[in-house]
């Protein structure tokens, strides 16, 4: 989520490459995915696919809503 947020500047968005954010994490492309993925899964980030080798587009949730009864 770090990452994102440095790419995002001052925008809730960003739209880093996979193979980019995997050579600035020092991981693989494939642990990427599975990050971004939970990220999605638990509302940090939502993924916006465009397809034919264009990057994702990643919006960023800075607001947060905790669901009551989950600490």
């Amino acid at each position: 989520y770090a990452m994102l947020l440095k790419y995002a500047w001052q925008n809730d968005y960003c739209f880093p490459g996979q193979e980019r954010l995997a050579k600035d994490m020092g991981g693989g492309v494939r642990s990427i995915v599975r990050y971004v993925q939970e990220l999605e899964s638990v509302g940090f980030v939502r993924i916006v696919r465009r397809g034919l080798g264009k990057p994702n587009i990643y919006e960023l949730n800075l607001k947060l809503k905790v669901k009551k009864g989950v600490a």
